[in-house]
């Protein structure tokens, strides 16, 4: 079975934001009268689809009905949860009960997540059965496989806790921290990622070749703001220069749209660990993404197969490895997002699926300040010109003449699909062609080498950016929304008593999220 199978039904979450868009036109619609005094339902053919996304969530039948109901007009239909049961069980869509599995009718399913999450314990495991294949299956039952399958490491698991840390934010939108992860780069692979810390949504996890050089970080925020369509009030990261294209960038969208804040760099630096977010989600991805596929990569380099010093390999390798592995990452992104934490007494944290709480901060009685900046496209654009340029080499997985002889060799072995099981094989198989004295001439070779030594000499890694000239920190008491912005002392005291939160989480048997 492929990753890109096992990860097929997750992909449908893709169209979580476009169904908050999608709205029924039937405000004109004159219902028929009712003998009670309920209101009609909404016709089924449009409820079907929203309905089916809330129950992927995992969501209860009161709360997909009341979710439901910002899909159809509310003065005309209503929706009751005894509706939401009905319906489902007409489309199929049944729960824990109705599926009746049983540990071995869950078994090769779980043998297929383990094979790519070793670490998994019964948590998550529960929620990549029914995000992955749709099975429902109780906490208790894959307790008992897992108790019955790998009881040393249930026990193990046992033993974790996390620490407590604290941290503070406005509300949603009030500030996006981000970070980058150097583990793997024994391997030439190195990630980055970006959070949403009040609703804990995973705004970019991105694997490259690269996580040093300023205007790839500045990309990645870029295309997470052309999603959005505006900008946090404030960035936040490590010190280093690797970061001054975010802080320059977010700065100048920030004095374009707000002049009063023209003094101010509206980055905030973070030292001495104190970037806690995005620290917690490399610690959660150390133990439940990684370790399958780092014995993957590290299988092919004890073998003798790949070395990073070896430019032609370090080149087909990245070339193979990091679309695979990008999508690995997009798939455990989306299984995040549309997962709940773990309940904590101990949080002030929104608790609920980080990406319903980023679509309906009102219901969870925090703030959104998404609506106080956002950003022309127009904007968008003259930044990227100035910190992150498409044309920049850095944004190649590998040189174009380099690239196109691989590009050469992978269709000719048959454009296979790559994973942890066919990875090695296929990348053993592109080299193989692209060195084999019959595909190439002694131009090709002279060539192939210049190619290499200028991708050798070339240094893309670092190239600093520097800071915009004639601007301070921001300090804790600066202004980051306009003073005319409506807000009274009352809805400040409001935001600061919603800004506290910790990151404790009880481990339980499994890695958990936090």
């Amino acid at each position: 079975m492929s990753s890109t199978q096992m990860t097929q039904d997750t992909n449908q979450s893709s169209d979580a934001h476009s169904l908050e868009d999608e709205r029924l036109g039937a405000q004109d619609v004159v219902p028929l009268k009712r003998r009670n005094q309920h209101k009609p339902c909404p016709p089924e053919h449009l409820l079907k689809g929203p309905m089916t996304y809330y129950y992927t969530l995992g969501l209860t039948d009161a709360k997909i009905a009341q979710m439901c109901s910002a899909h159809f007009s509310t003065e005309i239909y209503g929706l009751s949860d005894s509706t939401v049961k009905r319906l489902r069980y007409k489309w199929g869509l049944m729960k824990a009960r109705q599926q009746n599995h049983s540990v071995d009718s869950i078994h090769p399913y779980c043998v297929a997540i383990k094979t790519r999450f070793p670490n998994r314990g019964a948590d998550l495991l529960t929620k990549s059965l029914r995000l992955t294949y749709n099975i429902r299956a109780s906490r208790k039952l894959v307790a008992d496989w897992l108790n019955q399958f790998e009881p040393d490491a249930v026990k193990s698991r046992k033993h974790r806790r996390f620490r407590r840390h604290r941290f503070w934010a406005a509300g949603l939108n009030d500030v996006w921290s981000f970070d980058q992860h150097d583990k793997w780069g024994r391997f030439g692979l190195y990630l980055h990622c970006g959070v949403e810390p009040m609703a804990g949504e995973i705004k970019w996890l991105k694997i490259w070749w690269n996580n040093s050089n300023p205007r790839l970080i500045t990309s990645y925020y870029l295309e997470a703001v052309r999603r959005l369509g505006a900008i946090p009030l404030v960035t936040q990261s490590d010190p280093g220069t690797e970061n001054f294209g975010i802080a320059n960038a977010h700065t100048y969208m920030r004095h374009a749209l707000d002049p009063s804040l023209c003094d101010t760099l509206q980055h905030r630096w973070m030292r001495k660990h104190m970037n806690i977010k995005p620290e917690i989600l490399w610690s959660v991805l150390g133990r439940d993404w990684k370790p399958g596929f780092e014995a993957t990569l590290q299988y092919g380099v004890d073998h003798g197969w790949y070395d990073p010093a070896n430019e032609l390999e370090s080149i087909v390798f990245r070339w193979l490895a990091i679309p695979w592995l990008q999508a690995e990452l997009d798939a455990w992104t989306s299984q995040y997002n549309l997962t709940a934490r773990r309940a904590n007494k101990n949080k002030v944290l929104p608790q609920g699926i980080p990406m319903i709480i980023a679509q309906h901060p009102a219901d969870y009685n925090i703030s959104d300040f998404k609506a106080c900046v956002p950003v022309p496209p127009e904007l968008l654009d003259d930044v990227e010109r100035q910190w992150a340029p498409p044309s920049h080499p850095v944004f190649e997985s590998a040189p174009p003449y380099i690239a196109a002889k691989i590009i050469e060799a992978f269709n000719a072995v048959g454009s296979p699909v790559a994973s942890s099981e066919t990875f090695w094989p296929i990348y053993l198989q592109l080299l193989q062609y692209m060195l084999a004295p019959e595909h190439q001439n002694a131009e090709d070779i002279a060539r192939l080498q210049a190619c290499l030594e200028e991708n050798r000499s070339r240094s893309l890694t670092a190239e600093p950016i520097c800071l915009i000239p004639g601007l301070r920190d921001l300090r804790e008491g600066d202004n980051v929304v306009a003073a005319a912005t409506g807000r009274d002392s009352d809805e400040e005291e409001v935001l600061d008593v919603l800004g506290l939160f910790t990151d404790e989480e009880d481990d339980g048997d499994d890695p958990g999220f936090f």
